[in-house]
């Protein structure tokens, strides 16, 4: 799932939040997790219309909540701004939502090991005859197509900026991002490869036109404090170990992706 490049004032806003992350202690002795999703990234994590928050990251989090003997509670927020910022304030206290790894967002939260890994894969319609056969970023530029993304990805600062790719639509979620490339309004569009499926399974004029490599995926949770993180990879490890996560990443992902977190996380 994910991440985008952060500018000072938002590395400042979290720097200067006022009310503290609660450490690990704190989080026990509330008997609850709070968990922040994003809530528009289905499968991973999606707000049905009745309320309800429902995926992957929700699943995992709950299950990780019952592992270290604690309630849970999620919450939807903004990506990434709104769930880093709650992180810094303490209105959650992990933040799952796909998010991918970069440097700057690893200065103000603290990552875990990898919770999932999965495809990052261009999308196009299913009928764009100009962009058949694109195995690459720069197959899309060469035939003069145009990329849609959601805002705040790793998929801007990790591909299409790297690329020399200045000229894409951002979009505010991954499902206006999707209405706009059916709409036309764009040729491709960059998402993880269990949201695309998600998408073309509900929109058969799109396809998976190409895979550009799998992205390791993480939990969040807030600096300095070291402890609640620690206790998330613990809990995850008791999660795989007993065939919880194996259930839940093929009840929401359709697919077991149980060895390829484990050797990913044996790496990190």
């Amino acid at each position: 799932m994910r991440l985008l490049y952060f500018a000072l004032a938002l590395v400042l806003t979290l720097s200067l939040s006022f009310a503290p992350a609660r450490p690990l202690a704190q989080v026990r002795e509330s008997g609850t997790l709070l968990i922040g999703t994003e809530g528009a990234f289905p499968p991973f994590n999606n707000l049905l219309p009745d309320g309800r928050i429902v995926g992957f990251d929700v699943e995992i989090g709950q299950a990780i909540a019952n592992v270290l003997g604690l309630d849970s509670e999620v919450v939807t927020l903004s990506f990434p701004e709104g769930l880093l910022n709650g992180l810094a304030q303490g209105e959650i206290d992990v933040a799952i939502a796909a998010f991918g790894y970069t440097d700057e967002r690893a200065q103000v939260a603290t990552y875990t090991k990898s919770y999932a890994v999965d495809p990052v894969v261009i999308v196009t319609r299913s009928d764009d005859a100009d962009l058949a056969g694109i195995e690459s970023i720069q197959d899309v530029v060469d035939r003069g197509g145009t990329f849609g993304v959601q805002q705040g990805t790793t998929f801007i600062t990790n591909l299409l900026e790297p690329a020399g790719v200045t000229d894409f639509l951002a979009f505010a979620t991954d499902p206006e991002a999707t209405a706009a490339l059916i709409a036309g309004q764009t040729d491709a569009w960059i998402t993880n490869g269990s949201v695309a499926s998600n998408a073309v399974a509900a929109n058969p004029t799109l396809q998976i036109a190409s895979v550009l490599g799998g992205e390791a995926l993480f939990i969040l949770t807030a600096k300095p404090d070291l402890d609640l993180a620690s206790a998330v990879d613990l809990a995850l490890e008791v999660l795989i170990a007993d065939g919880r996560y194996s259930e839940i990443s093929v009840a929401t992902l359709g697919a077991d992706i149980t060895d390829q977190v484990r050797e990913l996380r044996a790496s990190q």
